[in-house]
């Protein structure tokens, strides 16, 4: 735990806000909740960086007195901090709104046990997901300790047919993601109890409502019919609310973490997720569908390991009419795509893939607008999987592979070749990587060469400004002028 990078107190003045009791002994397990309430816009206050005194004591008072609720974490820990019961002794005399959350199963003592026991708790080792324990703490924690925001779960939000028929039907939670067109937040089913994805997107002037539109249409269409003909690994598509200003599309929650930011996968990894994805790309592109935005953030690694594609709200469908629309994500979408959806075809999300499995390899060293030989920073990767990577990232279309089934059965024999044809791919990988090193040789000495020239140059002005300005006399007498190098 770095304790240089605590989690700060919000500033409450007058607001409403939720006071935080915990033993400082827990600061680990208290960061993770107070980081939970921070995602979710709840204001609270906790006695960060203050010290035992009779000033602390009567601050500690203040904020208590002033709460809209009292949340009490319990541990171990807590139970032992006599801080931790004078306080939720003071809360339960003020008659305070509490809940508790427990960070580790603890038996209560007697006291606590008389102040706690009928008072709303939630056990963190229930859940065996983070979403479940967010979302319970959201619903337990003040609505009136939120900041108001422009997002769906603002009270600023007014609620059309389409929210309104939503809420009838789902419990709303916290919000667990962002993009151009929508936000995405945790949802139940009233009657079920499902956890859900709900995206909901607005719409608010001309441009942005078409494009709005198109994209959730899009993913709509996407999802039915890949869920009719049950493509695994993708989310289903649960319900849809519409009106004039908003658009609700329910999907199948998928519990786990994207790839984004997961950190450096060996090859063995990166050839098994590469492999489940492909699996997915079949069942697109049989039914004749491209998905256009293969990235790391849209692959999800569930609970149990499996891989799942998610947000179709780009996907396109080959025989379609053709537009101009350039879309993608920078560094993942194929050169083709820059030029207009007529030159789209299957083998561009074979490209998208191969640059992901670039990111996988080596995620320090990815750079969006220039490719790298995967070799040149990790040389245990072997020579074939570079060339099957180098395959499926060609420039030209024509030269990589050109359907899912053709590059999953080019992945599963990736090592079975000659000794021969592996002698000829170690020496194009060391040509590769000696050109590189020569490239950057040739930047690194042009920067040299700038900064040496800036160098210079402030040297020469600074020089200009300590010199003194020359002055030369009329006189011949030597002792009555002055020389010098301006």
């Amino acid at each position: 735990m770095n304790y240089q990078k605590l989690i700060e107190p919000d500033e409450v003045s007058d607001l409403p806000y939720i006071f935080v009791s915990y033993s400082r002994r827990d600061m680990q397990l208290v960061q993770e909740v107070l980081r939970i309430l921070r995602k979710n816009r709840f204001r609270f206050w906790y006695d960060q960086g203050m010290k035992s005194g009779v000033e602390w004591a009567e601050e500690l008072g203040n904020k208590i007195d002033g709460c809209d609720q009292f949340l009490v974490l319990i541990s171990p820990n807590a139970i032992e901090s006599k801080f931790v019961r004078k306080e939720v002794r003071m809360a339960v005399d003020r008659d305070k709104n509490m809940f508790v959350v427990y960070l580790e199963e603890t038996q209560l003592n007697n006291a606590l046990n008389l102040l706690l026991g009928d008072i709303h708790a939630i056990h963190r080792s229930y859940y065996r997901n983070d979403i479940d324990f967010e979302s319970e703490l959201f619903k337990s924690a003040s609505k009136n300790t939120m900041y108001q925001s422009d997002d769906l779960l603002s009270a600023n939000d007014t609620s059309g047919k389409a929210k309104t028929a939503f809420l009838e039907n789902y419990d709303l939670f916290h919000k667990i993601g962002a993009g151009g067109t929508s936000q995405v937040y945790a949802a139940k089913h009233k009657r079920t109890g499902n956890i859900v994805a709900v995206k909901c997107g607005t719409i608010d002037d001309l441009s942005h409502d078409f494009f709005v539109r198109f994209s959730f249409y899009t993913e709509k269409r996407a999802l039915f019919e890949m869920n009719k003909i049950s493509c695994p690994n993708i989310p289903s598509l649960l319900d849809w609310y519409e009106d004039d200003s908003k658009i609700f599309l329910v999907e199948s929650m998928i519990f786990g973490k994207t790839l984004w930011k997961s950190g450096t996968h060996s090859e063995q990894d990166t050839v098994k997720i590469a492999k489940e994805v492909l699996r997915i790309l079949k069942y697109l592109h049989k039914n004749n569908i491209l998905h256009r935005d293969i990235k790391p953030s849209n692959l999800i690694r569930d609970d149990y390991g499996k891989i799942h594609l998610v947000d179709f709200n780009i996907a396109f469908w080959k025989g379609d009419k053709t537009n101009d629309a350039m879309l993608g994500t920078r560094g993942y979408a194929a050169p083709e795509a820059y030029s207009g959806n007529k030159w789209l075809s299957y083998s561009s999300d074979l490209y998208s893939l191969g640059r992901t499995m670039e990111y996988l390899l080596i995620p320090d060293f990815f750079d969006k607008d220039r490719r790298f030989p995967v070799r040149y920073f990790r040389k245990e990767i072997s020579v074939e999987l570079e060339a099957f990577i180098d395959k499926m990232t060609a420039p030209d279309p024509k030269d990589r592979f050109q359907t899912a089934s053709e590059a999953l059965k080019g992945l599963a024999n990736y090592k079975k070749i000659s000794f021969n044809k592996k002698i000829v791919l170690y020496f194009k990988s060391w040509q590769r990587i000696k050109k590189v090193k020569a490239m950057d040789i040739e930047i690194k000495e042009k920067e040299m060469e700038n900064i040496n020239s800036i160098a210079n140059y402030s040297k020469s002005i600074a020089i200009r400004k300590m010199t003194p300005t020359v002055i030369i006399s009329n006189s011949s007498d030597d002792t009555n002028s002055t020389s010098g190098t301006k």
